[in-house]
């Protein structure tokens, strides 16, 4: 089977040589092909959502899964066919490599997480292809209502680097981020420790004046976990953590873009914020996500599923967890700011692979269709087939 289309990247045309669901060959097709219609065109055309053409890219690169469609990472029966199920789940929304994302727990419980995800990676060939390492949010987080979240308040604590190091231990040194609220006592000197040890350490549920924000980047803070959510319901209009995150060169932000968690106006002004190159597109995705709408029990608590994929708590406004995946990312961005594709595989692709250090010109492909809704500006990305190191994960029946 040879599949020809453009590269999202750069818009030039591209072909993929397909023998029994692997790639053999993707090579550079030059100048004069056009995938919708067969017409000459300039092999540095710029990517249109309304084309239909067939597009590839990158595997997206997902820093933040909490769990999918029933599965939980924080809870106490994960085994290998969940976690395997999960990986192919998010695969056929495009994502091929994610973090599985341990959340304020118990030292005992966040230790039993970690080494039971460590275990089960290493037995599958699957999993150790597709997760490249662990994202810690919590425990070393604000334990104030607003910007601590849904998190357990009896858990959260100040940072340890011994506590960090028996994470470490357990999980097989495959931590990649940590997420910290700078302003909590021993931040400042856990984070630079992390950092030179090429931890990622992120800033996110966090109170810190803006003074702290930029103590914690000028120790090695590079990354904001989930911009714009975490946060206080009312702050100071100038000195509050969100707008020195937004105007800090040295933290990339990391964005719920389901259009539940931020508004379009905030996605804009993050993204002329931050620009192409410093904005990363995370899912956060939540247990309940997936599936169906009705009332769903999730870690003891009641939650709503909308039709929409919002997860709220049952009988109010109040946002409970992410239920939509990175595709709906790419769409919302582009809705919202009006960039080009390029931009926004960009923030799933390119810019995690730098936090994590990932290649994100090896052989995890993506390939997809997209359009564009003219009556109501919505875009829509149909996934036509998925590989992971070439050997497809998911393809379109159709």
């Amino acid at each position: 089977m040879n599949l020809t289309g453009l590269d999202a990247l750069t818009g030039s045309p591209m072909e993929l040589i397909v023998e029994d669901g692997r790639i053999v060959k993707r090579r550079k097709i030059g100048e004069g092909f056009d995938s919708a219609n067969g017409e000459s065109v300039n092999p540095d055309r710029q990517p249109s959502a309304g084309d239909n053409s067939l597009y590839f890219s990158p595997g997206w690169i997902d820093l933040q899964v909490n769990g999918w469609k029933g599965i939980d990472y924080n809870g106490d029966s994960l085994d290998a066919a969940s976690f395997e199920s999960i990986t192919r789940e998010l695969a056929a929304g495009g994502t091929t490599r994610h973090l599985p994302t341990v959340i304020t727990a118990s030292p005992s419980d966040i230790l039993h997480r970690l080494a039971t995800l460590h275990r089960l990676r290493e037995d599958s060939p699957l999993l150790t292809r597709s997760v490249p390492g662990f994202h810690i949010e919590g425990p070393f987080i604000s334990g104030l209502d607003g910007p601590r979240g849904a998190h357990n308040p009896a858990e959260v604590r100040d940072p340890s680097i011994e506590e960090f190091e028996a994470w470490q231990e357990a999980a097989g040194g495959l931590i990649r981020i940590v997420t910290i609220a700078p302003e909590r006592t021993g931040s400042l000197e856990f984070i630079r420790e992390l950092a030179s040890r090429g931890i990622i350490v992120s800033l996110g549920h966090s109170a810190a004046d803006p003074e702290r924000i930029r103590e914690a980047v000028a120790v090695g803070a590079r990354m904001s976990t989930h911009l714009g959510n975490g946060l206080a319901g009312t702050i100071d209009r100038y000195k509050n953590p969100l707008w020195e995150q937004l105007g800090s060169d040295g933290l990339t932000a990391c964005l719920i873009a389901d259009g539940h968690h931020l508004p379009p106006a905030f996605i804009r002004t993050a993204f002329r914020a931050k620009g192409k190159s410093r904005i990363v597109l995370v899912s956060d995705a939540a247990t309940p996500g997936g599936m169906a709408p009705g009332l769903r029990s999730w870690a003891g608590i009641d939650v709503d599923v909308s039709e929409d994929g919002r997860i709220s708590l049952a009988g109010t406004p109040y946002l409970a967890g992410a239920g939509l995946l990175q595709k709906r990312g790419l769409e919302f961005l582009m809705e919202s700011t009006g960039c080009r594709l390029d931009a926004a595989v960009t923030a799933c692709t390119v810019n995690p692979a730098a936090l994590i250090g990932l290649d994100p010109t090896g052989s995890d492909i993506v390939a997809f269709r997209m359009n564009s809704d003219t009556s109501t500006g919505r875009i829509s990305i149909v996934i036509e087939g998925v590989w992971l190191d070439g050997d497809a994960l998911s393809l379109s029946t159709d």
